[in-house]
This record gives structure tokens, C-alpha cells and sequence, in this order.
């Protein structure tokens, strides 16, 4: 009791420590927004909209400043071509489907209890962002230990960045809480928690998506892993589905109702696929740290007509989302290799912090803190998983998936040790899987010398486990599941592909490497699943071996019996019919002498 109380008043200090650190943040930043019309602006106003009874819209002051930032000879003048339409998209002023709900909607909440004030919605943060420390400590408890737990909740006190996001009201303060709270809550699920940690898992990965629509591709991986993890828990895996959709629900209602469409999605992805994907919209960006593109890559894309915002005409904000969609999957479908190019970019980008200060020209006190709190984590993150012997499995696969891709083999037995060890401990006796004229040869011999001496019961159990058809059947299933095994432990060819095309004295050259990347992200949950059902099928095989060796003696046993009954009712019919001769023999003494061979052989 004593040491749940000291463990409760640590993290009680924790707690109180990142209040009081993002406090003292919160003001010394100041109360009032940075720029009107950045997201810190766009939340508030949407925020505000709420409060007054307007719902979500895209306010029209709001569109108006962003347009002026706009230069002259940008892409996004494209943006422009019909007034009163945000981003060529959003009709201002009007119910809209454009960003999540969830965040607006918190904001929101802090307007109509506390008034319009920058300072309490950012001290609410503070107080939400310190709450972090408790699913971060309960979450690596339940994995590791009482004191990984500690030290995790004290880096989420002490982390840089969190202390930042406080101060600033945009979505990652909220979203990472309510992610930390519903992993918690999958985690203890997982482990067979009842149904009100499944009910509530659903409720907050609900609420996570309202704030970021993203962890919706999320979502089917972790209800499998929540479900290979515990199989026969199906129905709170269920629950925690049923619970996401109840929630998920209104947003999906409410868009039918306003705008006609039961959308899911915001309709903003449209324009991020449109814009990340342009290439005078990022080769600046990538110019600026130091990734940019060829300067003559406009002359190597196909479909190049993607990237003119299409006519929509007459059609709402819905119809707008998806036809400007449809045009970027086929750009980019047309262009695997630039888009892969990009990907590639972006994720050197999110690695290399220099690259990020020289961006967005960072003080040097945040300078200092990125690169003493993001690369140390990382680091962390990778020896935790080391140092974890209880994670020494999926280290090893994750190693196999990077240096030994394509290497798994199948062993040397096909996996019929285990079924001769259950042999071996259960029955004493040797179990033999014939895969070959040598052992099948070594199989007759053996079972002729059995049946050469007198049957015992042990005899006739192992004939039987060594010339029994079916079982010698069903051992090749271990076979077949073995190759499944391997065969998810294994990725498809790469391709390379070779183009030389030529127009006049133009030659242009292309080379394009395809890889198999969801099969590599997927193969430690394929190679999981099928060596759990290899384990299956093994057991399967040995509880068909017992059944055949159960079958034996009892067919054994019944042979004998059946034997000496036989034998028995012999002497039986021998005496009864003794008997009727005596008995002649008494009434008819003339017969005498006849029945004294009868005499003889009752005698005997």
C-alpha cells in the first residue's frame, strides 16, 4: 500500500511539474494571436462561429487575407478564379465540411464557459497537456515496468515540443492526449480488460478522429492487432468498433443533412493532394532546405493537365473535393516516380532537424531544444526496443525485414519434431512421418518384427502409429502449413523498369524500381498469424496421433475380449454337449457303452 501511494504522489509531482513549466510558457508567450490568418486564427474563428449558433464555415475575412499573401505568379492564384470560394473550393460563409469538427468544437466549449480570452484557452491546454503524464505512465507500465513508467511520464513533462504546442491553439495538444488515452485503452483491452475499456477505446479514438481525420487509416490495424492478440475476446473488439461508429455517426448525419452528402472525410485532403503535389508549389519549400528538384522536372511529368484546377461549374463543395481527387490519384498514378521522389523529400525533412531550423529560422533556445529533445527520443525509442528482452521477437523480425528479406527457409524436420516429442513424452513410443522409399522400407521392417512375436498392446499401438494411412496424411498438412509460414516471410520480387524515349534529338531516359512496401510493413503481422496457425496445425497432428494410438489399444482390447469369448463359448457348446449324452446314457442303459467315448472326452 505504501509504495502505491509514494508511486501515486511521484506522478502527482510529475503532473504538477509540466502544469507549472507549461504555465510559465503560456505567459511569457503572450495572450494574443501570432497572425490572424494562420491556423491559431482559422480555429478561433471557426471556434466563434460555433459559439454564436453559425456552425463550421470557412469565414470570408479570413479567405480574404490569406488571398492577399498570394503572389502574382503562383499556382495557387488558381485558388482565386471564383470569388466567395476558399481554395477554388469551400463556398465562405456556409456550412462546410472542410476541416475536422473536434478541435473547433473544444475551443468552442472554452468561449462559451470562460468568454473570447486567448489566455484560458491556452491555460486549458496547459492543464490538458499536463494530464499527458498519466496515460503515458499507466500505458508504459502495462508494457514495461514501474520505473520505464516514471521516467516516460517525466519526458512527457520535460519535452520541448509538447511545451510548445500548449501555447498555441492549433490541434496537436488535444490529438496527442486523446491518441495516448486510446492506445492505453486498446493496450488494456488487448490484455482482457472488460467491456468498458472497450467501450471506451472506441469513444476515444472517436474523438481523436474528429481532431485528426487521419488516424482513420489507422484504425483496421489496430482492431486486427487488438484481435490476434486476443482472438476469443472478439466481441470486445466488437464493442470497441461499434463504439467508434456511434460516435463517428453525427459528423457523418450532420454532413448528409447540410450538404447533402454523407461525407466521412474532410473535404480539405483534396486540395493537400492537390498542392503537396505541385511541383512550383514545393520546389520551393524543398529549395529552401536544401532538397530541391531538377529545375526541368515540369518536362519529364505526365498528365500534366492534373495540375490545373479543374471546371467545376456548378458544383458544391462535395463534388468539387472529389473531382479535384480523382485528378491527383491519376496524376499521381501517372507519375510513381517524381511522387515517390517527393515522399522520399518530405521524409529526409522530418528526419534532419538542420534542415527544419534553417526553414522556419528558429532561435537559437528552440534550436537547442529540437535537437536535445528530437534526435535523444528517437535514439531512445530504437535501445528501448534492445534493451527489451520481452521485444526480442519483433526486433529480430524487424531485422530479418530489413537485412535477410527473402532468406526465410523452412526447417529440417517440417516442423514434425513437436509432434514426435508429444510421441515420445505421452505415449513412449516413436512416430515416424514416411517421406521416402528409405523409410518406407525402414517402416515394413519395423512393423514385421513387431508382428512377428506375440501382439501386446504397446505392439499393436506403435504398428499402428508407424502403417497407419491417414496419420502418415495428415502429417504432409504440417507441410502445407510450413509453406504458408515461410511464403509470408517472404516479399515479392523488386521490379526495374527501363525506358529510352526519344523525340527528334531529345532522348530522355527513364529507370523506375518498384518495391513491394505494404507487404514489407504487413510481414511481421503475416508471419505472426501464420506461425500462430502452424502452432495450430501441429497441434492438430498430435491430438490426431493420440486419437489413433487411443483407438488402437481400445481395438485391442476388444480384439482379446472378443478372443476369449469366443474360446469361451467353445467349452460351453463341449460341456452342454456332455452333458446331453450323460444324460442319455442314465435314461437308456443300453447305451452305455456307447457313450463311454462321451464319458471319456467330458473326463477330459
Amino acid at each position: 500500500m505504501g509504495t502505491d501511494r509514494r508511486q501515486m504522489l511521484t506522478v502527482g509531482g510529475i503532473f504538477l511539474l509540466a502544469l507549472v513549466l507549461r504555465a510559465i510558457f503560456i505567459l511569457t508567450a503572450g495572450h494574443e494571436l501570432l497572425e490572424i490568418n494562420v491556423d491559431e486564427g482559422f480555429y478561433d474563428r471557426q471556434a466563434m462561429r460555433i459559439v454564436q449558433g453559425e456552425g463550421l464555415g470557412f469565414p470570408r475575412y479570413i479567405w480574404d487575407l490569406k488571398a492577399e499573401e498570394v503572389a502574382e505568379d503562383s499556382p495557387l492564384r488558381q485558388w482565386l478564379r471564383e470569388p466567395g470560394y476558399a481554395f477554388g473550393l469551400v463556398p465562405c460563409d456556409r456550412p462546410t465540411a472542410f476541416l475536422s469538427p473536434g478541435y473547433p468544437c473544444f475551443l468552442a466549449a472554452i468561449y462559451g464557459i470562460f468568454g473570447h480570452h486567448y489566455a484560458v484557452s491556452r491555460l486549458a491546454q496547459a492543464v490538458l497537456g499536463a494530464l499527458l503524464v498519466l496515460p503515458v505512465f499507466y500505458l508504459a507500465r502495462s508494457l514495461f515496468g514501474e520505473l520505464e513508467a516514471l521516467l516516460a511520464a517525466l519526458a512527457a513533462a520535460l519535452y520541448p515540443f509538447f511545451l510548445y504546442y500548449t501555447g498555441i491553439l492549433i490541434t496537436e495538444t488535444l490529438y496527442i492526449v486523446l491518441l495516448a488515452t486510446g492506445v492505453l485503452a486498446a493496450v488494456q483491452v488487448s490484455k482482457g480488460a472488460g467491456n468498458l475499456a472497450a467501450i471506451a477505446c472506441g469513444v476515444v479514438f472517436a474523438a481523436t478522429f474528429h481532431v485528426r481525420s487521419g488516424i482513420l487509416l489507422a484504425m483496421p490495424l489496430l482492431w486486427a492487432g487488438m484481435l490476434l492478440a486476443q482472438p476469443k475476446q472478439w466481441r470486445r473488439v466488437a464493442l470497441t468498433v461499434i463504439a467508434f461508429a456511434v460516435v463517428v455517426a453525427p459528423w457523418v448525419i450532420r454532413n448528409a443533412m447540410v450538404l447533402g452528402h454523407p461525407v466521412l472525410l474532410p473535404t480539405n485532403g483534396a486540395v493537400n493532394l492537390w498542392m503537396r503535389n505541385h511541383p512550383e508549389v514545393v520546389g520551393p519549400e524543398m529549395e529552401e532546405v536544401g532538397l530541391g528538384l531538377r529545375p526541368d522536372i515540369g518536362d519529364h511529368l505526365r498528365r500534366k493537365e492534373a495540375l490545373v484546377m479543374p471546371d467545376f461549374g456548378g458544383a458544391d463543395e462535395v463534388e468539387r473535393s472529389r473531382m479535384l481527387r480523382r485528378q491527383m490519384v491519376g496524376f499521381i498514378l501517372a507519375n510513381p516516380r517524381y511522387f515517390g521522389s517527393l515522399c522520399a523529400r518530405r521524409f529526409i525533412w522530418l528526419l534532419d532537424l538542420s534542415r527544419m531550423t534553417r526553414k522556419y529560422q528558429l532561435s537559437w533556445p528552440m534550436m537547442l531544444s529540437a535537437w536535445l529533445s528530437y534526435p535523444p527520443v528517437l535514439m531512445l525509442g530504437a535501445l528501448g526496443m534492445v534493451l527489451q528482452r520481452a521485444r526480442w521477437r519483433a526486433l529480430a523480425c524487424g531485422l530479418a525485414v530489413v537485412l535477410l528479406t527473402g532468406c526465410a527457409s523452412f526447417s529440417k524436420d517440417g516442423g514434425f519434431g513437436a509432434v514426435e516429442s508429444v510421441a515420445r513424452e505421452r505415449l513412449g513410443m516413436e512416430a515416424k512421418w514416411v517421406r521416402s522409399d528409405k523409410d518406407a522400407d525402414a517402416v515394413r521392417q519395423t512393423v514385421k518384427v513387431l508382428l512377428s512375436a506375440p501382439l501386446t498392446p504397446d505392439a499393436a499401438v506403435q504398428a499402428a502409429l508407424l502403417n497407419n494411412r491417414g496419420l502418415q496424411a495428415t502429417y504432409y498438412e504440417l507441410g502445407i502449413a510450413e509453406a504458408d509460414l515461410v511464403q509470408a516471410g517472404r516479399l515479392r520480387n523488386p521490379g526495374f523498369v527501363f525506358e529510352r524515349l526519344s523525340r527528334g534529338d531529345i532522348v530522355d531516359i527513364e529507370r523506375t524500381f518498384f518495391f513491394d512496401i505494404i507487404g514489407l510493413l504487413t510481414m511481421p503481422v503475416r508471419t505472426d498469424l501464420e506461425r500462430r496457425r502452424f502452432a495450430i496445425v501441429q497441434q492438430r497432428v498430435a491430438a490426431e496421433l493420440l486419437q489413433v494410438a487411443t483407438d488402437t489399444r481400445r481395438a485391442y482390447y476388444r480384439a482379446v475380449a472378443a478372443g476369449e469369448g469366443a474360446r469361451y463359448m467353445e467349452q460351453v457348446k463341449l460341456a452342454a454337449e456332455a452333458s446331453a449324452e450323460l444324460a442319455r446314457a442314465v435314461d437308456d442303459p443300453a447305451a452305455t457303452t456307447q457313450s463311454t467315448g462321451n464319458r471319456s472326452l467330458f473326463n477330459k
